[in-house]
Protein backbone atom coordinates (compact mmCIF):
# COMPACT_ATOMS: atom_id res chain seq x y z
CA UNK A 1 0.00 0.00 0.00
CA UNK A 2 2.95 2.71 0.98
CA UNK A 3 4.68 1.82 -2.59
CA UNK A 4 1.43 2.64 -4.32
CA UNK A 5 0.76 6.30 -2.27
CA UNK A 6 4.48 6.92 -2.38
CA UNK A 7 4.56 6.02 -6.52
CA UNK A 8 1.49 8.50 -6.65
CA UNK A 9 3.04 11.32 -4.82
CA UNK A 10 6.16 11.07 -6.61
CA UNK A 11 4.11 11.04 -10.00
CA UNK A 12 1.63 14.17 -8.53
CA UNK A 13 4.22 16.07 -7.46
CA UNK A 14 6.48 15.54 -11.24
CA UNK A 15 3.21 16.55 -12.97
CA UNK A 16 2.82 19.85 -10.57
CA UNK A 17 6.60 20.72 -11.54
CA UNK A 18 6.96 20.15 -15.19
CA UNK A 19 3.90 21.20 -16.16
CA UNK A 20 4.16 25.20 -17.12
CA UNK A 21 1.19 26.65 -16.29
CA UNK A 22 1.21 24.62 -13.54
CA UNK A 23 4.25 26.45 -12.16
CA UNK A 24 2.85 29.34 -12.96
CA UNK A 25 0.30 28.90 -11.14
CA UNK A 26 1.79 27.87 -7.91
CA UNK A 27 4.46 30.58 -7.77
CA UNK A 28 2.92 33.82 -9.12
CA UNK A 29 0.01 34.34 -7.35
CA UNK A 30 1.87 33.96 -4.14
CA UNK A 31 4.40 36.63 -5.02
CA UNK A 32 1.72 38.97 -6.52
CA UNK A 33 -0.39 38.74 -3.29
CA UNK A 34 2.46 39.59 -1.24
CA UNK A 35 3.33 42.66 -3.01
CA UNK A 36 -0.47 43.64 -3.54
CA UNK A 37 -1.71 42.68 0.23
CA UNK A 38 1.09 44.07 1.73
CA UNK A 39 1.51 47.27 0.23
CA UNK A 40 -1.73 47.98 -2.23
CA UNK A 41 -4.48 46.83 0.26
CA UNK A 42 -3.01 49.60 2.84
CA UNK A 43 -5.66 49.36 6.37
CA UNK A 44 -4.46 52.66 6.78
CA UNK A 45 -6.07 56.11 5.52
CA UNK A 46 -3.23 58.79 4.92
CA UNK A 47 -2.58 61.10 1.87
CA UNK A 48 -6.18 62.83 2.93
CA UNK A 49 -6.78 65.76 0.29
CA UNK A 50 -8.61 68.39 1.98
CA UNK A 51 -10.69 71.07 0.64
CA UNK A 52 -11.07 74.39 3.38
CA UNK A 53 -13.75 76.77 2.76
CA UNK A 54 -12.56 80.11 4.75
CA UNK A 55 -14.73 82.68 5.11
CA UNK A 56 -13.26 84.54 8.18
CA UNK A 57 -9.42 84.81 7.17
CA UNK A 58 -8.53 86.25 10.76
CA UNK A 59 -5.84 84.68 13.03
CA UNK A 60 -7.34 82.27 14.77
CA UNK A 61 -8.73 80.60 11.30
CA UNK A 62 -5.29 81.21 9.31
CA UNK A 63 -3.83 78.91 12.68
CA UNK A 64 -6.43 76.35 12.42
CA UNK A 65 -5.61 75.51 9.69
CA UNK A 66 -1.98 75.48 9.57
CA UNK A 67 -2.76 72.39 12.42
CA UNK A 68 -4.35 70.96 9.19
CA UNK A 69 -1.27 71.62 7.25
CA UNK A 70 1.37 70.27 9.64
CA UNK A 71 -0.42 67.23 10.09
CA UNK A 72 0.92 63.71 8.98
CA UNK A 73 -2.75 62.79 7.32
CA UNK A 74 -3.82 65.49 5.43
CA UNK A 75 -1.13 66.09 3.19
CA UNK A 76 -3.10 67.71 -0.45
CA UNK A 77 -4.87 70.96 1.07
CA UNK A 78 -7.55 72.67 -1.31
CA UNK A 79 -8.86 76.32 -1.00
CA UNK A 80 -12.14 76.53 -1.97
CA UNK A 81 -14.13 79.98 -3.08
CA UNK A 82 -17.71 79.62 -3.10
CA UNK A 83 -20.35 76.54 -2.05
CA UNK A 84 -20.39 75.68 -5.96
CA UNK A 85 -16.29 74.66 -5.95
CA UNK A 86 -17.02 72.79 -2.55
CA UNK A 87 -19.97 70.64 -3.97
CA UNK A 88 -17.56 69.83 -7.32
CA UNK A 89 -14.60 68.78 -5.15
CA UNK A 90 -16.43 66.21 -3.32
CA UNK A 91 -19.06 65.46 -6.75
CA UNK A 92 -15.69 65.10 -8.57
CA UNK A 93 -13.69 62.81 -6.11
CA UNK A 94 -11.19 65.44 -6.14
CA UNK A 95 -10.86 64.69 -2.36
CA UNK A 96 -13.52 63.17 0.68
CA UNK A 97 -13.73 65.89 3.47
CA UNK A 98 -13.86 69.67 3.56
CA UNK A 99 -13.91 72.11 6.31
CA UNK A 100 -15.98 75.02 6.47
CA UNK A 101 -15.05 78.00 8.58
CA UNK A 102 -17.32 80.90 9.69
CA UNK A 103 -16.70 84.69 9.07
CA UNK A 104 -17.19 84.89 12.73
CA UNK A 105 -14.92 82.28 13.56
CA UNK A 106 -11.69 84.51 14.96
CA UNK A 107 -14.04 87.11 16.77
CA UNK A 108 -15.96 83.81 18.61
CA UNK A 109 -12.37 82.58 19.28
CA UNK A 110 -11.44 85.89 20.80
CA UNK A 111 -14.37 86.33 22.87
CA UNK A 112 -14.54 83.35 24.32
CA UNK A 113 -17.74 82.69 23.02
CA UNK A 114 -18.71 79.09 20.94
CA UNK A 115 -18.72 78.91 17.07
CA UNK A 116 -19.33 76.34 14.59
CA UNK A 117 -17.62 74.85 11.88
CA UNK A 118 -18.75 72.41 9.35
CA UNK A 119 -17.11 69.05 8.45
CA UNK A 120 -18.66 67.28 4.99
CA UNK A 121 -17.71 63.89 3.44
CA UNK A 122 -18.10 61.97 1.03
CA UNK A 123 -20.43 59.15 1.75
CA UNK A 124 -19.61 56.99 -1.08
CA UNK A 125 -16.09 56.15 0.76
CA UNK A 126 -17.69 55.75 3.98
CA UNK A 127 -15.26 53.98 6.04
CA UNK A 128 -12.32 56.29 4.59
CA UNK A 129 -14.22 59.21 5.85
CA UNK A 130 -15.69 58.16 8.69
CA UNK A 131 -11.20 57.84 9.71
CA UNK A 132 -10.78 60.93 8.25
CA UNK A 133 -13.67 63.25 9.86
CA UNK A 134 -12.11 61.59 13.01
CA UNK A 135 -9.15 62.76 12.45
CA UNK A 136 -10.36 66.67 11.39
CA UNK A 137 -12.54 66.38 14.50
CA UNK A 138 -9.45 65.41 16.93
CA UNK A 139 -7.24 68.23 15.49
CA UNK A 140 -10.24 70.91 15.48
CA UNK A 141 -11.14 70.04 19.16
CA UNK A 142 -7.75 70.37 20.34
CA UNK A 143 -7.38 73.57 19.10
CA UNK A 144 -10.67 74.74 20.57
CA UNK A 145 -9.77 73.62 23.59
CA UNK A 146 -10.23 76.55 25.95
CA UNK A 147 -6.98 77.70 27.04
CA UNK A 148 -7.73 78.65 31.04
CA UNK A 149 -9.32 75.07 31.07
CA UNK A 150 -7.48 72.78 34.38
CA UNK A 151 -4.33 71.38 32.57
CA UNK A 152 -4.45 67.96 33.57
CA UNK A 153 -1.96 64.77 32.77
CA UNK A 154 -2.97 63.47 29.41
CA UNK A 155 -4.19 60.15 28.45
CA UNK A 156 -1.63 57.47 27.79
CA UNK A 157 -2.88 54.78 25.27
CA UNK A 158 -0.89 51.77 24.93
CA UNK A 159 -1.69 49.41 22.03
CA UNK A 160 -1.05 46.12 22.88
CA UNK A 161 0.62 43.33 20.57
CA UNK A 162 0.94 45.59 18.14
CA UNK A 163 2.18 48.92 19.48
CA UNK A 164 2.66 51.54 16.56
CA UNK A 165 -0.90 50.70 14.95
CA UNK A 166 0.85 48.77 12.24
CA UNK A 167 -1.59 47.30 9.29
CA UNK A 168 1.14 44.66 8.39
CA UNK A 169 0.81 43.07 11.62
CA UNK A 170 -2.43 42.29 11.39
CA UNK A 171 -1.95 41.46 7.24
CA UNK A 172 0.83 39.62 6.75
CA UNK A 173 -0.24 36.60 9.44
CA UNK A 174 -3.55 36.68 7.85
CA UNK A 175 -2.11 36.23 4.73
CA UNK A 176 -0.50 33.02 5.64
CA UNK A 177 -3.62 31.58 6.30
CA UNK A 178 -5.37 32.96 3.33
CA UNK A 179 -2.69 31.82 0.47
CA UNK A 180 -2.64 28.07 2.18
CA UNK A 181 -6.13 27.76 1.93
CA UNK A 182 -5.97 29.41 -1.87
CA UNK A 183 -3.65 26.70 -2.67
CA UNK A 184 -4.81 24.06 -0.88
CA UNK A 185 -7.89 24.16 -2.74
CA UNK A 186 -6.11 25.71 -6.18
CA UNK A 187 -3.89 22.50 -6.50
CA UNK A 188 -6.43 19.32 -5.88
CA UNK A 189 -9.12 20.80 -7.93
CA UNK A 190 -6.83 21.03 -10.59
CA UNK A 191 -5.51 17.36 -9.81
CA UNK A 192 -8.69 15.18 -11.30
CA UNK A 193 -9.20 17.90 -13.76
CA UNK A 194 -5.97 17.38 -15.34
CA UNK A 195 -6.34 13.40 -15.06
CA UNK A 196 -9.59 14.13 -17.26
CA UNK A 197 -7.86 16.25 -20.14
CA UNK A 198 -5.20 14.19 -20.31
CA UNK A 199 -7.43 10.94 -20.31
CA UNK A 200 -5.38 9.37 -17.55
CA UNK A 201 -8.86 9.52 -15.18
CA UNK A 202 -10.29 5.94 -16.47
CA UNK A 203 -6.55 4.83 -15.12
CA UNK A 204 -7.01 5.73 -12.19
CA UNK A 205 -10.58 4.58 -11.67
CA UNK A 206 -9.28 0.50 -12.60
CA UNK A 207 -5.85 0.73 -10.90
CA UNK A 208 -5.73 -1.09 -8.04
CA UNK A 209 -5.91 1.86 -5.57
CA UNK A 210 -8.10 2.13 -2.74
CA UNK A 211 -10.30 5.10 -1.44
CA UNK A 212 -7.84 5.91 0.78
CA UNK A 213 -4.95 5.26 -1.03
CA UNK A 214 -5.91 7.90 -3.11
CA UNK A 215 -6.82 10.46 -0.86
CA UNK A 216 -3.58 10.37 0.99
CA UNK A 217 -1.70 10.57 -2.57
CA UNK A 218 -3.65 13.75 -3.78
CA UNK A 219 -3.28 15.74 -0.55
CA UNK A 220 0.42 14.68 0.71
CA UNK A 221 1.42 16.74 -2.80
CA UNK A 222 -0.89 20.15 -1.74
CA UNK A 223 0.25 19.79 1.63
CA UNK A 224 3.81 20.27 0.70
CA UNK A 225 3.63 22.38 -1.47
CA UNK A 226 1.38 24.55 0.51
CA UNK A 227 4.17 24.18 3.81
CA UNK A 228 6.51 25.23 1.50
CA UNK A 229 5.00 28.60 0.47
CA UNK A 230 3.56 28.99 4.45
CA UNK A 231 7.21 28.58 5.13
CA UNK A 232 8.29 31.25 2.37
CA UNK A 233 5.74 33.70 3.47
CA UNK A 234 6.71 33.37 7.24
CA UNK A 235 10.63 34.15 6.50
CA UNK A 236 9.56 37.29 4.54
CA UNK A 237 7.19 37.92 7.37
CA UNK A 238 9.91 37.87 10.02
CA UNK A 239 13.12 38.54 8.16
CA UNK A 240 12.14 41.31 5.24
CA UNK A 241 9.09 43.17 7.27
CA UNK A 242 10.23 42.73 10.98
CA UNK A 243 6.92 41.43 11.90
CA UNK A 244 7.56 39.39 15.37
CA UNK A 245 6.68 36.00 15.66
CA UNK A 246 6.45 35.39 19.07
CA UNK A 247 4.85 31.79 19.45
CA UNK A 248 5.69 28.21 19.38
CA UNK A 249 6.69 27.51 15.62
CA UNK A 250 6.13 24.05 16.16
CA UNK A 251 2.39 24.21 17.47
CA UNK A 252 1.93 26.65 14.21
CA UNK A 253 3.16 24.26 11.70
CA UNK A 254 0.98 21.62 12.87
CA UNK A 255 -2.17 24.16 12.86
CA UNK A 256 -0.91 24.82 9.16
CA UNK A 257 -0.90 21.38 8.48
CA UNK A 258 -4.56 20.75 10.22
CA UNK A 259 -6.31 23.96 7.96
CA UNK A 260 -4.97 22.76 4.44
CA UNK A 261 -5.89 18.71 5.36
CA UNK A 262 -9.70 20.62 5.71
CA UNK A 263 -9.41 22.88 2.39
CA UNK A 264 -7.50 20.43 0.53
CA UNK A 265 -10.81 18.21 1.07
CA UNK A 266 -12.83 20.97 -0.56
CA UNK A 267 -10.33 21.27 -3.48
CA UNK A 268 -10.81 17.12 -4.23
CA UNK A 269 -14.68 17.55 -4.32
CA UNK A 270 -14.36 20.52 -6.83
CA UNK A 271 -12.04 18.52 -9.10
CA UNK A 272 -13.98 15.41 -8.86
CA UNK A 273 -17.12 17.79 -10.31
CA UNK A 274 -15.04 19.65 -12.62
CA UNK A 275 -13.88 18.22 -16.65
CA UNK A 276 -11.32 20.93 -16.98
CA UNK A 277 -9.12 22.92 -15.25
CA UNK A 278 -10.23 26.27 -16.17
CA UNK A 279 -13.57 24.64 -14.58
CA UNK A 280 -11.67 23.69 -11.68
CA UNK A 281 -9.95 27.38 -11.53
CA UNK A 282 -13.82 29.06 -11.47
CA UNK A 283 -14.81 26.45 -9.10
CA UNK A 284 -11.55 27.63 -6.30
CA UNK A 285 -12.71 31.15 -7.58
CA UNK A 286 -16.38 30.82 -5.97
CA UNK A 287 -15.31 28.84 -2.49
CA UNK A 288 -12.38 31.01 -2.15
CA UNK A 289 -14.12 34.81 -2.14
CA UNK A 290 -16.85 33.98 -0.09
CA UNK A 291 -14.33 32.12 2.13
CA UNK A 292 -12.51 35.16 2.66
CA UNK A 293 -15.11 37.52 3.12
CA UNK A 294 -16.55 35.48 6.02
CA UNK A 295 -13.17 34.85 7.27
CA UNK A 296 -13.11 38.24 9.00
CA UNK A 297 -10.38 39.31 7.58
CA UNK A 298 -12.14 42.27 5.94
CA UNK A 299 -14.63 43.35 8.25
CA UNK A 300 -15.31 41.84 11.91
CA UNK A 301 -17.44 38.40 12.04
CA UNK A 302 -19.31 40.27 14.60
CA UNK A 303 -20.59 42.79 12.93
CA UNK A 304 -22.14 40.74 10.18
CA UNK A 305 -25.88 39.56 10.35
CA UNK A 306 -26.35 36.71 12.72
CA UNK A 307 -27.06 34.47 9.36
CA UNK A 308 -23.55 35.08 8.67
CA UNK A 309 -22.04 34.44 11.52
CA UNK A 310 -23.52 31.19 11.65
CA UNK A 311 -22.44 30.29 8.56
CA UNK A 312 -18.61 31.49 8.80
CA UNK A 313 -18.37 28.62 11.65
CA UNK A 314 -18.07 25.99 8.79
CA UNK A 315 -15.40 28.74 7.27
CA UNK A 316 -11.92 27.03 8.55
CA UNK A 317 -10.45 30.47 7.38
CA UNK A 318 -12.43 32.37 10.59
CA UNK A 319 -10.95 30.00 12.90
CA UNK A 320 -6.96 29.73 11.84
CA UNK A 321 -6.80 33.33 10.84
CA UNK A 322 -7.01 33.66 14.99
CA UNK A 323 -4.43 30.89 15.56
CA UNK A 324 -1.83 32.97 13.10
CA UNK A 325 -2.40 36.06 14.47
CA UNK A 326 -2.06 34.86 18.27
CA UNK A 327 0.72 32.82 18.23
CA UNK A 328 2.59 35.38 15.47
CA UNK A 329 1.91 38.29 17.96
CA UNK A 330 0.33 37.61 21.56
CA UNK A 331 2.11 33.60 22.23
CA UNK A 332 -1.23 32.28 21.91
CA UNK A 333 -1.15 29.34 24.07
CA UNK A 334 -1.60 25.53 23.25
CA UNK A 335 -5.51 25.43 25.28
CA UNK A 336 -6.28 28.88 23.51
CA UNK A 337 -4.78 27.15 20.38
CA UNK A 338 -6.74 24.12 20.21
CA UNK A 339 -10.29 26.31 20.88
CA UNK A 340 -9.82 27.08 17.19
CA UNK A 341 -8.06 24.20 16.45
CA UNK A 342 -11.20 21.53 17.19
CA UNK A 343 -13.02 23.05 14.43
CA UNK A 344 -10.80 22.95 12.09
CA UNK A 345 -10.23 19.35 12.95
CA UNK A 346 -13.82 18.70 12.48
CA UNK A 347 -14.35 20.42 9.15
CA UNK A 348 -11.70 18.56 7.51
CA UNK A 349 -12.87 15.18 8.75
CA UNK A 350 -16.17 16.02 7.19
CA UNK A 351 -14.66 17.56 3.79
CA UNK A 352 -12.30 14.48 3.31
CA UNK A 353 -15.00 11.81 4.70
CA UNK A 354 -16.97 13.57 2.28
CA UNK A 355 -14.27 13.83 -0.83
CA UNK A 356 -13.49 10.09 0.12
CA UNK A 357 -16.97 8.93 -0.20
CA UNK A 358 -17.68 10.83 -3.34
CA UNK A 359 -14.37 8.83 -4.84
CA UNK A 360 -15.35 5.87 -3.45
CA UNK A 361 -18.76 5.67 -5.73
CA UNK A 362 -16.81 6.92 -8.41
CA UNK A 363 -14.36 4.06 -7.87
CA UNK A 364 -17.41 1.39 -7.53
Amino acid sequence: MWNRIRTLIIKELRILLRDKKTRIIIMVPPIMQLFLFTFACTLEVKNISLGILNYDFGYESRELIRRFEYSPYFKKITFLKSLKEQQDFLDSQKGIITLTIPNDFSRCIGNGDQTKIQLLTDGRKSSSSQIASGYASSIISTYLQPENAIQTEPMRVRNWFNPNLDYRYFTLPSLVGILCMIMGIMIPALSIAREREFNTYDQILVSPLSTLELLIGKTVPSLIIGLFQATLMICAAVFIFRIPFTGNLFLFYLSIIIFMTSVIGIGLFISSLCRTQQQAILGVFVVCVPAVLLSGYATPVENMPQCFQYLSTVDPLRFFLVISRGIFLKSMTFSNIMENLIPIIGIAFFTLGFAGWFFKKKLD
